[in-house]
């Protein structure tokens, strides 16, 4: 049976939904490539109205409770823009940070596709916790899940850093944006879902007797 490893919570960004909503007719299908983009639609009075194109299989789901239909589910942006059949109206709901340009190359395959940032990805400084843990010696287990959360940690971390970090990133793209955090070492989940970060950093824990 494992030992307990203590977790320190500190958040890097925050979803704040702003407007205004696209003026969506009855059966127009929507791209949210983010849970976030759900969080934001439904906090600004948006209703189901038509398909819901997803990243990610808790994107999928929240459309769902909406009263989406999900048309297509893939694992990431680049998966999505080949999944993507209906010819439009489509209207990709993002935030302000957005990476892959999913409009651009929908657009050039044909589509009638246009996009809506609908919330922004507001950086939050580190909690005095995890300031505290990271000015201490021992090795941390560092899971990252976005570009934009990578590239915050990397501005955010002190300069009296004295812990050992191994970064855990959901993805390439994640990876690729961590470059700048001085870590001892960089994992990539084999997906970029839940289930694959979970093992990922259970891995971590276990390979690198993290404390």
């Amino acid at each position: 049976m494992g030992r307990a490893v203590p977790a320190v919570v500190s958040p890097l960004l925050r979803i704040a939904p702003h407007g205004p909503l696209p003026d969506l007719a009855d059966g127009d299908a929507v791209i949210f490539t983010s849970e976030a983009g759900v969080t934001a639609w439904a906090a600004l009075g948006g209703g189901a109205v038509g398909r819901a194109w997803c990243v990610g299989a808790r994107t999928a789901a929240a459309a769902q409770i909406l009263g989406f239909e999900v048309a297509g589910v893939a694992e990431t942006a680049d998966a999505l823009v080949a999944l993507v059949a209906q010819p439009g109206p489509v209207v990709h709901l993002h935030g302000r940070f957005t990476r892959g340009d999913v409009v651009g190359r929908l657009q050039a395959r044909g589509l009638r596709v246009s996009g809506q940032c609908i919330y922004d990805q507001v950086a939050q400084p580190l909690s005095d916790e995890a300031l505290g843990v990271l000015g201490a010696e021992g090795a941390i287990c560092v899971p990252l899940f976005s570009p934009r959360t990578a590239e915050i940690l990397a501005k955010a971390l002190p300069t009296s850093l004295r812990a050992t970090l191994f970064v855990c990133a959901m993805s390439e793209a994640v990876a690729a944006a961590a470059a700048d955090i001085r870590a001892a070492d960089l994992r990539i989940a084999a997906a970029p879902t839940g289930d694959a970060m979970r093992k990922e950093v259970a891995n971590c824990l276990t390979s690198r007797h993290v404390t």
